[in-house]
């Protein structure tokens, strides 16, 4: 019942600051191996300084998005054809590598994205899997942290595990005046409108269209977004897409239970599968 157009197109990628990793002589990791080895490597409890900044509380799902990606990191996928698959085996191996970060203390616990952002623009997280809202708060409160930013594509292989949300501009199907609709549509997707889009929002295009160079040479980490997007995926609920939303707050608190110290990951996903069945089979 609507007609609409992407707009904005939102990614997380791999945000570093690449003074602390100079600092210790730790070179960016391009493996999730060595995600973990720079994590730990770069975590130095005297100084209060974290190697990786992970979401450890549900925070509205927005836990659920990181560990989604990992998932995908690790081959697997949370939500498959109408189904849950909470306890496959790429879903707990995922599990069990998100939780090391926790369990070993080289991420922050139970902090929100807000918490999260701040301690990376001061200096005190050393990368961050994040949206570009990250580098903007760092600019703000940090120039020096701003100015050793890197913008990369994740670890993983084929640069898959980061989560990308897309901006619609929506007409009603039934709308009466279709005419100024539809010429509205057309000015939008002009390339010289994205581009000023673009510039004004320091957000990459869901056309994916180049990001100007003008914008480049004032923000030359919008490169790093401009080129994960090639390879970030829209997450969902495949087959119950209406119900993302509500699958993702539902499986969150799981996840955190999960993290527990002393918690089986298996025997917490386990139990999340046979509720989340039954809440998909609900929804049918």
């Amino acid at each position: 019942h609507l007609y609409g157009m992407p707009m904005q197109a939102s990614c997380e990628a791999f945000v570093i600051n690449k003074s602390l990793f100079d600092a210790k002589g730790v070179k960016i990791p391009t493996t999730m191996e060595e995600l973990y080895t720079a994590a730990k490597a770069l975590t130095d409890t005297k100084s209060g300084t974290y190697g990786i900044g992970l979401l450890t509380i549900p925070v509205g799902g927005r836990m659920f998005t990181r560990v989604y990606g990992f998932t995908r990191a690790f081959g697997g996928n949370i939500f498959e054809a109408g189904k849950p698959k909470l306890d496959s085996q790429e879903v707990v191996n995922a599990m069990r590598f998100y939780k090391r970060f926790v369990t070993e203390g080289l991420t922050p616990k139970g902090v929100d994205e807000s918490v999260l952002r701040e301690m990376f623009a001061n200096g005190k997280i050393a990368m961050m899997i994040d949206v570009p809202v990250l580098v903007n708060i760092t600019r703000e409160r940090n120039q020096n942290t701003y100015s050793n930013i890197v913008v990369t594509t994740h670890p993983s292989k084929d640069h898959i595990g980061t989560a990308l949300s897309i901006a619609y501009f929506f007409i009603p199907k039934n709308y009466k005046n279709t005419e100024a609709a539809w010429a509205w549509l057309e000015l939008l997707a002009r390339p010289e409108v994205i581009d000023r889009f673009m510039m004004l929002t320091k957000m990459t295009h869901a056309s994916k269209k180049p990001v100007p160079n003008e914008l480049l040479k004032e923000n030359p980490w919008m490169d790093g977004y401009a080129e994960q997007i090639q390879y970030s995926e829209v997450f969902t609920t495949e087959g119950l897409e209406a119900y993302y939303t509500e699958f993702r707050q539902l499986v969150s608190p799981y996840l955190e239970e999960a993290l527990v110290p002393g918690k089986s990951i298996e025997e917490v996903l386990g139990r999340a599968q046979k509720d989340l069945l039954n809440w998909a089979s609900s929804k049918k």
